[in-house]
């Protein structure tokens, strides 16, 4: 299916910022004033919400289909439990390549405090 709006990459802004506020520098720099900026980021997050819509009305149609064709979709029993569970085996995969690489580790924490209240 040909999506209407186009290949879309969109990052919270607030996202960007907290990561800028680890790094401790600017990632994009505008050099527009605060009301343009503002109007920047306006459409930005209408935009989002405009494809999120989008992505999750495709969601349920695929989800129908699906069942119609004879998919069972089960609950599992602890969700929370198994979201906590993959979201630690992800940073601890990152953490082992960081050290791998030689890389600092001493940011992963914050980052992931920050990330995770998106």
């Amino acid at each position: 299916m040909k999506r209407p709006y186009g290949p879309t990459y969109a990052v919270s802004v607030a996202a960007v910022e907290a990561l800028e506020d680890v790094l401790g520098y600017d990632i994009v720099v505008f050099s527009l004033d605060a009301g343009l900026r503002k109007l920047v980021q306006d459409m930005v997050i209408a935009n989002e919400k405009a494809v999120r819509t989008i992505l999750l009305e495709e969601s349920k149609t695929e989800r129908a289909t699906l069942a119609k064709e004879g998919m069972k979709f089960h609950t599992v029993p602890a969700a929370a439990v198994y979201s906590k569970l993959a979201v630690d085996s992800a940073y601890d995969r990152m953490v082992d390549r960081l050290k791998k690489a030689k890389r600092p580790t001493d940011h992963v924490a914050k980052l992931r405090q920050l990330w995770q209240q998106q």
